[in-house]
């Protein structure tokens, strides 16, 4: 690749114009480097490419000798190269892995960590002001011996298997290069409608961070997953598909690489019976959708065989909806849809039943009765949109009221953080431990409605607490946390309660506050963490 990346404009314009004049000073005494690149990791390893030359400049001043020296599987390239190539094997240094030049330009031909050495001898004590390396001294001289670490990423090369019912029928490896030319002779395999297999990706050359599966037939047709299960719910064969692998991210040099599955898949009619399959949901508004065991058929006349049942206590509603029209998902015939005759609400509690008739697939199946079968509507969004309230926002967006509470990456039911509580001996703890957010620092804005109020706590083995008050302040309200019906140990559980807000617009100073009383321990010590706090905007029926 032609990369020639330095850290200063000023050594740019030396390195790329004037190689050959470049002259380090000798009349002080200090040690100083530049290197080019693109950019540095967190570890502070440069990153570059297999391929990638980078130059490392030795602006020491008062040094009587210096030295750079690098690891086998790399190459040095004479001073004469022109950075425009776009092959450099004819400036390599044969053989030679030091220089005693002021300048070092490295070609990076092995992946992995690699070290670039500079070796610099005084005549007295020095320090090395990038790093705060000092000088040690040997014999009559002093040495400063630094190591430079280079992230080498190597080429991506996708590598795969595909499992049927836990059985390997196909491997392909990252030296393999199927071609689609040859599609007649790829791997055939025969599965029932609706039957699936499974896609696990095995590459590790080039560091990938992500992937993307394509596979013709396919439900679902793409896939991020490490490991993809695929049913083909189509009669007919389905040949090929492919697979990318992706790196990419701030301390990777981007990148993505392609390669063929080589199978055909021919479906056959299903042995199996023709049911229900689950994902029922609101899909656009009033509009129900669940996915069945194959491809269903177009068809008519259906709407009378299910009853959709809707309670709502709240509006003290209880009745069945009718089904204005059901009809097969265009763009995916293994969902039903169900259109509604009157709205429905996420306050409502609903129940779908399907007492059998004449629904069918495409390969000669009729659909089995079902139900009842409960809704899910799909998560609202939450109105706090701050990442204080998910602990990932870091201590500063908190004040500690006492030192029970600490924001702690032990545990997480997302992200990388959550809230810890610990008391060793709650006898002699404060009578209220609490946490709060800082009204500057973290922003509660929403309006006044109904909601529903969701937390997740862990609780370990051995912790016994009654409850957990918290409460909006500037407006004052109190959302109270029953733990008593928290059973499970050593796990995350959700908690969800619905109340009526009052608006928060954060001119008043709004904060969120959390507390755990001494009095609400039954337990000899106790540990508490908290995650993921939201408040969802309800809809309420009429």
């Amino acid at each position: 690749m032609n990369k020639l990346l330095l850290a200063l404009l000023s050594c740019t314009l030396i390195f790329a114009c004037e190689k050959e004049k470049f002259v380090v000073p000798n009349d002080l005494t200090d040690v100083k480097t530049i290197v080019g690149s693109r950019n540095q990791n967190d570890l502070g390893q440069y990153i570059a490419e297999v391929g990638d030359h980078l130059a490392f400049a030795d602006l020491s001043q008062g040094a009587i000798s210096h030295e750079w020296i690098i690891e086998g599987g790399n190459a040095l390239l004479g001073n004469d190269f022109k950075a425009e190539d776009t092959t450099y094997s004819q400036y390599i240094l044969p053989g030679q892995l030091s220089t005693q030049d002021p300048t070092a330009y490295v070609l990076f031909q092995t992946a992995g960590l690699q070290r670039v050495r500079l070796r610099n001898v005084f005549d007295r004590q020095v320090s090395f002001t990038a790093t705060g390396t000092t000088a040690v001294r040997e014999g009559n001289n002093w040495v400063v011996d630094t190591t430079y670490l280079v992230n080498v990423f190597g080429d991506l090369r996708p590598a795969f298997k595909v499992l049927k019912d836990g059985e390997e029928i196909l491997s392909v490896s990252e030296d393999d290069e199927p071609d689609q030319a040859n599609a007649a002779n790829w791997t055939a395999v025969t599965l029932e409608v609706g039957q699936d297999l499974e896609f696990v990706d095995l590459t590790t050359a080039g560091a990938p961070t992500g992937r993307q599966w394509t596979l013709t037939g396919g439900a679902p047709a793409t896939s991020s997953d490490s490991t993809a299960t695929i049913s083909y719910p189509s009669l007919g064969e389905h040949v090929g598909g492919t697979l990318r692998v992706i790196r990419e991210g701030a301390d990777v040099p981007a990148a993505n690489a392609e390669k063929w599955i080589p199978i055909r898949v021919t479906v056959i009619p299903s042995s199996q019976p023709f049911v229900f399959t689950g994902e029922l949901s609101e899909r656009t508004d009033d509009v129900l959708s669940f996915r069945v065991s194959g491809e269903a058929k177009t068809f008519t006349g259906e709407e009378a065989n299910f009853t959709v049942q809707v309670k709502n206590g709240e509006a003290n509603f209880n009745q069945a909806i009718a089904v204005q029209k059901a009809r097969v998902n265009a763009q995916d015939p293994t969902f039903i849809e169900l259109v509604l005759a009157e709205p429905i609400y996420t306050s409502d509690t609903i129940k779908v039943s399907y007492g059998g008739g004449a629904i069918g697939s495409v390969d000669g199946r009729i659909l089995n009765a079902f139900g009842p079968e409960p809704v899910v509507f799909a998560e609202g969004a939450n109105v706090l949109t701050d990442d204080a309230l998910r602990f990932e926002a870091g201590p500063d967006a908190y004040f500690f009221q006492q030192p029970q509470w600490s924001i702690s990456t032990e545990q997480a039911a997302s992200g990388a953080a959550s809230a810890k509580f610990f008391v060793d001996d709650p006898s002699s703890s404060p009578g209220n431990m609490r946490i709060q957010t800082v009204p500057d620092a973290v922003p509660m804005v929403f309006p006044a409605g109904d909601y529903a109020l969701s937390i997740k706590v862990y609780i370990p083995s051995g912790t016994d607490i009654v409850k957990m008050n918290t409460n909006l302040g500037k407006p004052f309200q109190a959302i109270v946390w029953d733990l008593t019906s928290v059973s499970e140990r050593d796990e995350w559980v959700s908690l969800t309660q619905n109340m009526t807000l009052e608006a928060n617009d954060n001119t008043q100073g709004s904060k969120f506050v959390i507390g755990i009383r001494r009095a609400d321990i039954t337990s000899s010590s106790a540990t508490l963490f908290l995650d993921d706090i939201s408040f969802v905007q309800r809809e309420l029926r009429p």
